[in-house]
């Protein structure tokens, strides 16, 4: 019989518990050895090596499978991404596709509206585009392989350019203003922005520079610049104090006369500074008369007026000075004002009152020193004019008769000297009163009437039949139609027509109109001048040369007028115009004036 060559039979526990100390399991040892029903016994050498190729076997099988299992995995791994990188790709290329539309689309933009050019890190132009060459004038093919001080104008110091070089040279995008020359030599101005470029090696391989034509900005710019110091100018060469404040009431430019005028506080008189803060500081140095002792209530008080924004008012300063003050409101919210300087007006009127006064004072004297007299002088040659009648002494009545007529003419002089001098001319003057008119003209003319006789004249009245009521001060205007017509009376020739009539409209005008020799056109104004008569008339008309100026006087302080002009035909005529106080008849429509006077101002509305 053929013996088989033992074949190893092991359990792996039991190779494991072998090397872990552990024993065979009970009867391991004879299967081991048993081989068609024959046993050999083995070495216990050879079945530890045995054991020990079994198990090297094992695990290298084990690491190949695991190896093998990554491997998979990785593969399939690399196949998915695989799949998925070219499922992008045309999503990929697309994208690629718009970036390349985009970045031709902003080229081109930069091309159209930009004057662009790219230099190496020395600053030599590799690249200029059509708008360089066209602002400056110069080829392309001149322009590459130049600097940029091909277009240097010379109108930039070093200093702008080193601090310009050494920004970007550090790698920081630099911008500003910069005047380049073209090759016709005209300047022009651009907006410029240089940004360095660096290379894979971080060092700076190009500077790209766009620009844009700021040519008409600029001189728009220099024109306002130029502007603004021709008002500064003008502003620090008028005499008076100037000062602007914005519409947060804060300073924003004075002159220097507006700082000498307000000296005390000129300190706190800084752009930026309220309004308030620096009339209140100089208030409480005491630099207006009027807030002394008050400086919180005249500080509220000038606020209230300085915030209307249309103040004029009169401040007195602690200098001495008395300034007018005008503030007006600007539409987008600023505020101007003007100190003016009125402190020899002042003055002036302040002496002017003291001379009126004087003069009251001698008008008064003279009233008493010289019309008392006159009254007796009248009175005794109307007496001795009376006694010569009865002695039938001719020669002494005519001597007693020139007397009477000398002291007349006197007492009319002093009368018209007292009334120049008392008459106002201003409304506020005159005692108004409601009388008809119609009435009142009627009434002078009446009253003349014998005096024209006396000269062979007649005196012609065309008046409404209507009353016309209206508010006049009655004594003064029938004292001014009275020397109006009586100088026409003076100066008519005998058997003529003084004409009276009477017009309505915005008001009423009143026209005297003679037949005798006119005015002179270039004396139609001074006629109203005190003591002034016309040259045709002044030999033969017997008046004082101050009926027809206190005449005018008397209408001015009513708020008409008195003009003169010459007729048509020939003769004077005078037009005395009062405004609108008129008080409509009933059921008759509103007066209305219908043309100005001639020569002065129109008729005043009601």
């Amino acid at each position: 019989m053929r013996v088989r060559a033992p074949t190893a039979w092991f359990r792996v526990d039991h190779v494991a518990g072998g090397r872990h100390g552990r024993r065979p399991a009970p009867g391991a040892r004879r299967r081991a050895a048993y081989h068609g029903g024959a046993m050999t016994a083995l070495s216990p050498a050879w079945t530890a090596g045995a054991l020990v190729a079994g198990l090297a076997l094992a695990v290298a099988l084990g690491r190949q499978v695991v190896l093998r299992r990554r491997a998979e995995r990785a593969l399939d791994r690399t196949t998915a991404e695989r799949d998925r990188l070219l499922a992008g790709l045309p999503e990929a290329e697309q994208r690629l596709q718009a970036l390349g539309r985009q970045h031709e689309a902003l080229k081109l933009t930069m091309n159209t509206h930009a004057i662009v050019s790219v230099a190496d890190r020395s600053g030599t132009i590799v690249d200029v585009n059509d708008a360089f060459c066209r602002i400056s004038g110069h080829a392309r093919e001149a322009l590459l392989g130049q600097d940029h001080r091909i277009v240097n104008s010379g109108v930039h110091p070093p200093e702008f350019w080193r601090a310009m070089w050494g920004t970007i040279a550090r790698g920081s995008p630099w911008r500003g203003q910069i005047c380049n020359r073209a090759k016709d030599g005209s300047l022009y101005w651009v907006d410029s922005m240089i940004a360095p470029l660096a290379g894979a090696d971080g060092r700076i391989e190009k500077y790209v520079s766009v620009r844009f034509d700021i040519t008409a900005l600029h001189a728009m710019q220099a024109e306002v610049e130029n502007s603004a110091r021709l008002l500064r100018g003008a502003i620090d060469a008028i005499d008076e104090a100037f000062v602007l404040f914005g519409p947060d009431d804060r300073l924003v430019f004075c002159n220097d006369k507006y700082r000498a005028i307000y000296a005390s506080s000129a300190d706190l008189i800084v752009p930026g500074a309220t309004f308030e803060s620096i009339v209140r500081g100089g208030a409480e140095r005491g630099q207006y008369r009027d807030a002394i002792g008050r400086v919180d209530e005249w500080v509220a008080e000038r606020m209230v007026a300085h915030r209307s924004g249309d103040a004029t008012l009169v401040q007195r300063i602690d200098s001495g000075r008395t300034l007018r003050i005008v503030e007006r409101r600007m539409p987008d919210g600023h505020l101007v004002g003007f100190r003016i300087d009125i402190t020899d007006l002042v003055r002036a009127k302040e002496a002017a009152e003291q001379g009126s006064r004087a003069k009251s004072e001698f008008i008064a004297t003279i009233s008493h020193e010289l019309r008392t007299p006159l009254q007796s002088v009248l009175g005794f040659s109307e007496l001795g004019e009376q006694f010569a009648m009865s002695q039938a002494n001719t020669r002494l009545q005519h001597m007693f008769a020139r007397i009477q007529d000398g002291g007349e003419r006197m007492l009319r002089l002093v009368n018209s000297l007292l009334d120049l001098s008392t008459i106002d001319t201003t409304e506020g003057s005159l005692a108004l009163e409601r009388c008809d008119l119609v009435v009142l003209v009627s009434d002078v003319v009446d009253a003349l009437r014998a005096q024209a006789a006396r000269r062979d004249v007649s005196i012609g009245l065309d008046a409404p039949a209507a009353p016309l009521p209206m508010e006049v001060d009655v004594l003064r205007l029938q004292q001014a139609l009275r020397n109006v017509l009586a100088n026409a009376l003076r100066v008519a020739p005998e058997d003529s027509v003084v004409d009276v009539a009477m017009h309505l409209g915005q008001g009423v005008e009143i026209t005297v109109r003679d037949h005798g020799p006119g005015i002179p056109p270039d004396e139609l104004e001074a006629v109203f001048y005190a003591f002034v008569q016309s040259s045709r008339t002044r030999d033969n008309s017997g008046g004082t040369g101050l009926g027809l100026t206190i005449a005018r006087k008397i209408m001015v302080a009513h708020g008409g007028s008195l003009q003169a002009e010459n007729a048509d035909g020939g003769g004077a005529l005078l037009r005395l115009r009062l405004p609108g106080r008129t008080a409509s008849p009933a059921g008759a429509p509103p007066p209305a004036l219908d043309a100005a006077a001639p020569g002065g101002a129109p008729a005043a509305p009601g």
